[in-house]
């Protein structure tokens, strides 16, 4: 395991060596961005590289110490993931005796915190104690995609490290020869630069085909009828209130091709697989109504991750929306 795994993701690498190569290492590091780009990988590759007995700024991949943490045996080396989606005190409390003993045999003991997001308030509090008076040895890998629900005092005792969407070309290189190309564009435009979420959906021919009775549905949807709207709600909630994101981000890219359609532009459509639909449905917008529904699915998506919301108002105040704005 070392940085050459990691893709898409040259600058925090550059970071990370950096520190390495100056032994400026920080005693807790924060990897936050999206899902799926590289943070676990990358926090995998800078922990050997810190636990490496040869080399100063990447991990060799061959002395012991290398083949160890690759087999999954190194003593100086801890993954904590949550147990039925948390991260508990006992494990805290667990990490926390461990933090005491000195490294077996690297200058480090590293310890890596998968999803430190859903940390309960007496585990993120337990935490906070090793931060506060860390010994010099020890180095935390926090690891979250949604950094605003740690706590502020956690967050100012990381060094913040962000991970950015994964360019698309490279997804594309990635996945070649996975699948046909045009299946490919179609998973790298609904993982929006995340190549883990690409590769899930090139396994899931369900949700595929989710994609596609989804996007007929709201094809055939009648204008300004009411009871379509109810109708395409009824069906995504059938579906399943976990995918309603992900319905949201199969219109986002419907909106996006069909401005290119528009533009004159055929080239680089994400739905490759409903071109002739595409060609069809560009003559039925009005002026502006394609940028205004990419903007309104934009603010439904964000407004779905806060709590409280009324997601059937929401989507249904969307479709709405949508609707009027169609010829």
């Amino acid at each position: 395991m070392n940085f050459c795994n990691v893709l898409g993701q040259d600058k925090v690498i550059s970071i990370l060596q950096s520190h390495l190569k100056k032994k400026r290492v920080h005693h807790a590091y924060l990897f936050y961005g999206p899902e799926g780009v590289g943070k676990t990988l990358t926090a995998r590759a800078f922990a050997a590289s810190l636990l490496c007995l040869e080399e100063e700024t990447d991990s060799c991949t061959h002395c012991g110490a290398c083949l160890r943490f690759a087999a999954g045996s190194h003593p100086d080396y801890t993954e904590i993931l949550p147990e039925d989606g948390s991260i508990l005190i006992d494990q805290m409390r667990e990490m926390r005796r461990s933090v005491a003993y000195r490294p077996y045999e690297s200058s480090y003991r590293v310890f890596v915190i998968q999803e430190a997001h859903t940390m309960t308030s007496e585990a993120a509090n337990s935490l906070l104690k090793v931060l506060e008076e860390p010994p010099a040895y020890v180095v935390i890998i926090l690891i979250t995609s949604n950094q605003d629900l740690l706590l502020p005092t956690i967050r100012s005792r990381s060094v913040p490290i962000a991970f950015s969407y994964i360019p698309d070309d490279t997804c594309k290189n990635e996945l070649r020869g996975m699948a046909d190309d045009e299946l490919i564009e179609v998973v790298v435009g609904l993982a929006r630069g995340s190549l883990g979420l690409a590769k899930s959906y090139l396994q899931d021919e369900e949700l595929l085909n989710k994609r596609q009775d989804f996007l007929r549905k709201f094809i055939n949807m009648k204008k300004d009828s009411f009871l379509a709207i109810y109708q395409l709600f009824s069906w995504m909630e059938k579906e399943g209130k976990e995918f309603f994101q992900f319905f949201l981000q199969v219109l986002h890219l419907w909106f996006r091709d069909l401005i290119l359609i528009t533009q004159g532009r055929k080239e680089g459509l994400y739905n490759v697989d409903f071109a002739l639909e595409l060609e069809e449905q560009a003559q039925n917008w009005k002026s502006n109504g394609l940028e205004k529904s990419i903007a309104a699915v934009e603010e439904t998506s964000a407004q779905l991750r806060k709590q409280g919301i009324n997601q059937q108002l929401a989507i249904e105040a969307l479709l709405l929306k949508i609707n009027g704005w169609r010829k």
